[in-house]
């Protein structure tokens, strides 16, 4: 009796011992995740930063393009910060029948190609403890090496640990709305004026309207 519980006491302990090796491997999968991610954006890499996220980043983006192309100016209105933002930002930096041909993956690989998304806030950022959940995870934001309320999200796909840029757009869109109110106007204006200063010319309102009509079977679209 006392030999079967040493037995099943030692079997328990290996368990644990390597569920606790794995579980280490796994949340160095994931920090070299956003290290990679990190390293391309720093590096101007498109193609590498594609590598280093998740579907869901990809299907943000593309249903951004299709607000861009699509979208009236009730419905781009009624988006979030960010979101209003993301969508005039692509009517004004793209074409529409290019912008029309691309997918999220290839929205990305422009957008890190081209500088559109910054060095400077990615250079200060790093995440710490991670947490792990079957196939998500997240990690604490740390900036400047301190930790903050922020996390972010990955997701393990095809084996593989993904970064989940869109994670982070649900507090970036609220620190926008925070600034248009401390600006006294309506988000709208605010978020005008942040892609007019981005874009360095004027842009009038017809920046409001959408450049074509919605397809009437949007799946059709990609």
């Amino acid at each position: 009796m006392a030999s079967r519980l040493r037995v099943a006491v030692l079997t328990i302990s290996i368990v644990a011992l390597s569920l606790s090796v794995v579980g280490a491997e796994e949340s160095a999968d994931v920090t070299a995740a956003f290290s990679s991610y990190k390293s391309a954006i720093l590096g101007g890499d498109g193609k590498a930063a594609v590598a280093a996220l998740s579907a869901a980043t990809f299907e943000y983006y593309e249903q951004m393009r299709d607000l861009a192309l699509y979208g009236s100016e009730e419905e781009v209105k009624a988006l979030s910060a960010l979101d209003m933002m993301q969508a005039l930002m692509l009517r004004t930096r793209i074409k529409p029948k290019r912008l029309k041909d691309l997918s999220g993956r290839e929205l990305v690989v422009l957008a890190v190609d081209s500088g559109w998304i910054g060095k400077s806030s990615a250079a200060r950022v790093d995440i710490g403890d991670v947490t792990l959940d079957g196939h998500s995870a997240s990690a604490t934001v740390l900036n400047r090496g301190r930790p903050t309320t922020q996390s972010v999200a990955f997701a393990k796909e095809d084996g593989v640990w993904k970064f989940d840029l869109t994670s982070l757009f649900d507090q970036s869109s609220a620190a926008f709305e925070l600034m248009a109110k401390g600006q006294g106007g309506s988000t709208a204006d605010f978020v005008l004026n942040i892609v007019q200063t981005t874009s360095g010319e004027p842009v009038n309102q017809n920046i409001w309207q959408a450049p074509f009509e919605r397809p009437a079977d949007s799946g059709s679209e990609r």
